[in-house]
C-alpha cells in the first residue's frame, strides 16, 4: 500500500487548505513507525511553523484580514489536537487511552467550537481554560503538548494584533512564497519517505499511510465542494 494524493495537487492549494492538510497530517504522525519517516514529519512541522507566521504577517493588512488568518491557524492547531485525543483512544496502549480519555471529556468537537469566526476566539480560550486542569503529563503522553503551546501563543498574537487595531498595509516580501515552496517541499520529502518504507522496508508504515490517504481524501472532498459552491453561485 503506497500513498495517493486522490487528485490533491500541493502546489495548487490555498494557503488555508495547505495549513488543513498539514495539520490533518500532522495529527496522525504518532502512527510512524520508522526513524526516517519521523525526521521527515519534523521536517514538515517546522516548515509549516515558519510558513503559518510568515503567512500571518504578510497577509495582516486590517483587523478582518488578521481575524480571519488566525481563525484559520487556530482551527488547524485544535484539528490537529483532536487527531492526537483520537490516535491515542485508538492506540491500544493504556497509558495513551487513558490520556487520550482525559483529554477527551474536556475537548468540544472542531465544528462546535469553530461554527462562525464571530465567536470562535472566545470559545477557543473558554475550552483551553478547562484544559489547563489537565496535567502537562497527559499531553505528553498523546504528543498533544506542542499544539497546546501552539494555540496559546497564537491566541496571545492574537489579541496584541487586534488591540493595536493594524490598519496599515505591512510590506510585501517573498517570505511567505518561500515559506509555502519549502512546505510543500517537506511534505513531498515526507511522502518519499514513506514510499521508501513501503517498497524497501516491508511497507512498515502501512497504518501511516492508511490514516494519510484518509486525510487526502477529505482534502479532495473538501476542494470538490467548494468548487461545486462557486460554480453555483457563479
Amino acid at each position: 500500500m503506497d500513498i495517493s494524493l486522490s487528485r490533491v495537487s500541493l502546489h495548487s492549494l490555498r494557503a488555508d487548505m495547505l495549513s488543513a492538510l498539514v495539520g490533518k497530517l500532522e495529527a496522525s504522525s504518532k502512527l510512524a513507525k520508522e526513524q526516517g519517516t519521523k525526521n521527515m514529519i519534523k521536517k514538515m512541522s517546522a516548515a509549516a511553523a515558519v510558513f503559518n507566521e510568515a503567512k500571518t504577517k504578510e497577509d495582516t493588512k486590517d483587523t478582518t484580514s488578521t481575524a480571519k488568518d488566525y481563525f484559520t491557524i487556530l482551527k488547524s492547531r485544535y484539528t490537529a489536537l483532536h487527531g492526537c485525543v483520537t490516535v491515542g483512544n485508538n492506540s491500544g496502549v493504556a497509558s495513551e487511552r487513558k490520556a487520550a480519555a482525559a483529554v477527551m471529556s474536556k475537548l468540544p468537537s472542531t465544528t462546535s467550537v469553530f461554527a462562525t469566526k464571530t465567536d470562535a476566539i472566545a470559545k477557543l480560550e473558554k475550552v483551553l481554560t478547562g484544559l489547563a486542569a489537565v496535567p502537562a503529563e497527559v499531553f505528553e503522553t498523546i504528543s498533544a503538548t506542542r499544539f497546546i503551546a501552539d494555540m496559546q501563543k497564537n491566541l496571545a498574537e492574537y489579541h496584541a494584533t487586534m488591540s493595536k487595531r493594524v490598519d496599515v498595509k505591512v510590506e510585501k516580501s517573498k517570505a511567505a512564497q518561500k515559506a509555502r515552496l519549502a512546505l510543500i517541499t517537506a511534505v513531498q520529502d515526507l511522502l518519499a519517505s514513506i514510499h521508501y518504507a513501503q517498497r524497501c522496508l516491508d511497507e512498515s508504515e502501512t497504518e501511516l499511510v492508511k490514516a494519510y490517504n484518509t486525510v487526502f481524501s477529505e482534502i479532495a472532498t473538501t476542494l470538490k465542494q467548494s468548487a461545486a459552491h462557486k460554480k453555483t453561485e457563479e
